[in-house]
């Protein structure tokens, strides 16, 4: 019994740490449906798809949110009409080499440098590296729609 209360505890503690994270993605991700233009978001883009897993990548060093709270940004940005490369990059990218992460990983290994270095050279390459690989996906929205809505659309 004490260890299903100990397993109860963590999960609470987990949830309730996230929740902040998760409403905060949903904010961004509601700024960008009310006041970001598809048609100037996509202009922004590049269409070469390592480029745009790049540009994804560099937009997720600009959003300081953990892995829950950038799942609504990157669906945000799919439904807006964003190639899947330049989306994995930012959901790849945002929570590993944002600000607070760069900064959280220089307080814990402040004597060793090159480990925060490393760290954000190496996750902004695997971001990259790994959106680039999901350029082949040419359209990643129909992933995105619950199983009842595709359901629905099939019908007369």
């Amino acid at each position: 019994m004490n260890q299903l209360n100990n397993a109860f505890t963590i999960f609470l503690s987990l949830l309730v740490e996230a929740m902040p994270f998760l409403l905060l993605g949903v904010l961004l991700s509601s700024l960008l449906l009310f006041f970001v233009d598809e048609r100037k978001l996509l202009a922004a883009m590049p269409h070469n798809p390592l480029l745009a897993s790049i540009f994804g990548s560099c937009i997720g060093f600009l959003f300081p949110v953990c892995e829950c709270g950038n799942v609504p940004v990157a669906r945000r940005l799919l439904l807006q009409g964003a190639p899947a490369s330049m989306a994995v990059g930012f959901l790849l990218a945002a929570p590993t080499i944002n600000p607070v992460v760069i900064w959280s990983t220089w307080v814990a290994f402040r004597d060793q440098p090159e480990i925060v270095w490393l760290r954000v050279l190496f996750s902004f390459t695997i971001a990259v590296v790994i959106g680039w690989v999901f350029s082949s996906q040419k359209d990643l929205r129909p992933l995105l729609q619950p199983r009842m809505t595709r359901l629905l659309k099939r019908s007369p």
